[in-house]
């Protein structure tokens, strides 16, 4: 260790008793404004860019030498501003104690203050002000110089080894600024020095008030306090420290979060040996939110990092108070602790990380989710760049475990989410028993925040929206195995198998399928994910005999009741920009199933009902209009606008009803809607096609959305003419036929006359 580490207290008390035996002396002849004078030449010279001035210097003498400064100050030459300055520094030196058998110096310096600033060139401002250093000329003299500075012994006189300092600073100010960032002020309250000895140990105290200015607007405001004692002979002899201490933070508060954070009392053991390696533990206890405890070692450049006998006990219901209570809400961590054993290794110098890390949850938490809970629990190891982690979750009678793996060395971090090593999962699903019930109220139940964020949004509605910033998407790449094995709803067995790719702000579902009873789909999606406004997304979605018995527990309230096997292809186009904007082409078929809940009935009825033609054969009962279909065909493309029916046709059971309709729907209140179609009812078709002489009813339904009614209007001019033509018809063929029999009947009279006149009759 450098001479001048080592004889730092020993020039400190060689000064102090050396100046005041000279004090003893000649303190008749010297005046109090020359030692003034002499001290402030001598700072300027050891600080050749700063200025110096001091208020006062006075001395008193007798068996004690009591010296007094105050008002000293130093500040930069150019820029004028402080450097450092205190209000007053007193010193009692037992002259005659000290010289005969050691004594006690006491020194107390008070509201001393230290400014240090950064420099935007990267520098600070105690460098300007600090001589330029000596150029080096001999390098193999330095080096020998080194070497006996090195191995040469210090020798101590006895008066000084004797003797002791007691040093209390109070009210010290360290001012710390950075360009750009908020100045951070340490007031340390009190520095004691107790028994400064190179004998036996000496213990020190340090009480301060710390305000650490991250940014602008926040700011960390702490009370500190460090207890320890030293052994300074040791450091003197050998330049070795010993070193035991203990720290506490109290009255922890964080500016721009309103939590409280627990007080952190932390017990160390340190040693510096001669060569500058340093080695010590550590045992710390954050109140009641984790413990730990570890070995460490450091090489003589710091650069060599080894953290050994790691052990880590973090208590998660504790931890989960410092969070926003909606990102806990309906978790149950119980006294669920996360526990991490192992050690690591670092290399600053090359960027290695080195972990044999072993982390894992002593008992699971519950989450609980529309009524049912969900166990989950996680256990992990980190070793070498190979991160490796498990999530099992119990749920629904079955299990859900994650395993998944990627690398990772927290010294080399890319710039970016995106450039971060692969992220490699498997999800498996099995044994899950779903019933219908849950799966609508969890989908379409709304939740208190959501209701009341829906009532904050139409509180709002027509005060000037405020535009949000766009802000890129970014994530790890990733790969996810799915597979979904043995889940049941509805009693019907479904089975999950495909991938979720990531990369590149692009999300993948290639040859996702899903299989259901007998039936099949797949799914085929691509979603690109530049920033929160701008999204794009394709998907094609292939049915085949898929079975809705049970699947449509994930449909809309509306359509949680439709049934049947469907068929068919169903294409889109997503892209959110300012807004969001689609375009769906939905072709599909079903066989054997149940609109139920659209009550197809409801509207028909009344319509019926009201045809004057038709009323009298509308009963209820005869027509048997329901919900059911043997077959149902829809050809249609759906926008952000308009849902537009190229073809919709619905034969009911038996063909009990057929209906074929056409047109387009609004999706909005704002825009107009209009649907045509042509309904045939088997038990009356008869009687419509006698009456009008076609088999179907023309329908027309109107309106703004799907806010539509039938135009009875409608149905009855077309019902009307349409009967009109066919009663013309009649009454033509009627007045035809009548023709027909009196042409036959007088064709007939004629030759019967023609025969009487030629009746006998002879050529």
């Amino acid at each position: 260790m450098n001479k001048k580490l080592k004889v730092a207290v020993v020039i400190l008390l060689v000064l102090i008793v050396g100046v005041a035996s000279v004090f003893y002396i000649v303190s008749t002849k010297i005046d109090p404004e020359v030692i003034k004078a002499k001290t402030i030449e001598a700072l300027e010279d050891a600080l050749p860019g700063a200025d110096a001035s001091i208020g006062n210097i006075s001395y008193s003498l007798g068996f004690a030498v009591d010296l007094n400064v105050s008002k000293l100050e130093l500040v930069d030459k150019k820029s004028k501003k402080k450097l450092f300055s205190v209000e007053q520094v007193m010193v009692d030196i037992p002259i005659l104690s000290i010289l005969s058998n050691g004594g006690t110096v006491d020194v107390k310096v008070v509201a001393p203050e230290l400014v240090y600033e950064k420099l935007k060139d990267g520098s600070n401002n105690w460098e300007k002000v600090l001589p330029a250093p000596k150029p080096v000329k001999k390098e193999e003299n330095v080096g020998k110089a080194k070497d006996k500075e090195e191995k040469g012994s210090i020798e101590i006189p006895s008066f000084i080894e004797q003797s002791k300092i007691d040093i209390k600073i109070s009210n010290l100010k360290l001012n710390y600024l950075v360009p750009g960032a908020k100045q951070t002020d340490i007031l340390v309250n009190k520095i004691l020095l107790k028994n400064l000895n190179l004998k036996k140990t000496t213990a020190f105290e340090v009480v301060s008030s710390v305000q650490y200015g991250l940014e602008e607007e926040k700011t960390v405001n702490a009370n500190i306090q460090l207890v320890g004692e030293v052994s300074l002979n040791k450091l003197i002899k050998s330049g070795a420290v010993d070193m035991n201490m203990m720290l506490n933070v109290e009255n922890i508060s964080l500016s721009w979060l309103d939590i409280k954070v627990p007080n952190l009392k932390n017990v160390m053991r340190f040693s510096l040996t001669s060569s500058k390696e340093v080695s010590g533990e550590l045992r710390t206890e954050a109140g009641n939110l984790f413990n730990l405890e570890t070995d460490f070692h450091l090489n003589n450049t710091y650069t060599d990092i080894n953290i050994s006998n790691l052990s880590l006990t973090a208590y998660l219901a504790n931890l989960a108070k410092l969070a926003p209570s909606e990102a806990v809400e309906g978790i149950n961590f119980d006294s669920s602790k996360l526990n991490l054993k192992g050690s690591t290794k670092i290399n600053l110098e090359n960027e290695v990380f080195n972990p044999s890390l072993a982390f894992s949850m002593d008992r699971p938490i519950e989450l609980s989710v529309s009524g049912k809970n969900i166990s989950t629990i996680v256990d992990g190891r980190f070793e070498g760049e190979d991160l490796f982690f498990k999530v099992k979750n119990e749920l629904f009678s079955g299990v859900a475990t994650i395993d998944a793996r990627t690398k990772l060395n927290p010294l080399k971090l890319p710039d970016s989410l995106s450039s971060y090593p692969q992220i490699k999962s498997k999800l498996l699903i099995t044994n899950l028993k779903l019933e219908k019930p849950f799966i609508q109220k969890l989908l379409y139940t709304p939740s208190v925040e959501e209701e009341k964020k829906v009532e904050d949004t139409q509180q709002a509605a027509g005060t000037p929206s405020v535009e949000v910033e766009s802000a890129p998407i970014e994530f790890p790449p990733f790969v996810v195995q799915l597979e979904g094995k043995h889940i049941f709803i509805e009693n019907q067995e479904m089975n999950i198998a495909g991938q979720i790719i990531g990369k590149n702000q692009e999300v993948k579902t290639p040859k996702f399928k899903l299989t259901y009873g007998s039936g099949v789909v797949l799914i085929d999606s691509k979603t690109k994910l530049k920033t929160s406004k701008d999204i794009t997304s394709s998907f094609t979605i292939n049915m085949n005999k898929m079975e809705l018995k049970g699947l449509n527990a994930f449909l809309p309230p509306i359509l949680s009741e439709v049934r049947g096997r469907y068929e068919g292809k169903v294409t889109g186009e997503l892209k959110k920009s300012k807004e969001l904007k689609y375009d769906i082409s939905t072709n599909i078929k079903a066989f054997d199933g149940e609109l139920k809940n659209l009550n197809l009935a409801s509207f028909i009825m009344p319509l019926l009902e009201k045809i004057p033609l038709i009323k009298d054969k509308a009963d209820p009962e005869k027509l048997k209009i329901s919900d059911r279909f043997d077959k149902l065909s829809l050809d249609a493309r759906a926008t952000q606008d308009y849902v537009f029916l190229k073809k919709f046709v619905f034969n009911g059971n038996k063909d009990n009803m057929i209906l074929n309709a056409q047109g387009k729907v609004g999706m909005e209140e704002s825009k107009s809607s209009r649907v045509t179609a042509e309904l045939i009812v088997k038990s009356i078709v008869d009687d419509v096609q006698k009456i009008t002489g076609q088999k179907d009813l023309p329908l027309l339904l109107e309106g703004n959305g799907f806010a539509m009614l039938p135009k009875v209007k409608y149905t009855t001019d077309k019902v009307t003419e349409r009967a009109t033509k066919t009663e013309l018809t009649k009454q033509k063929k009627k007045i035809n036929k009548k023709l027909k029999k009196e042409t036959k009947k007088l064709e007939d009279e004629l030759k019967n006359k023609a025969k009487d006149l030629l009746k006998g009759f002879k050529l």
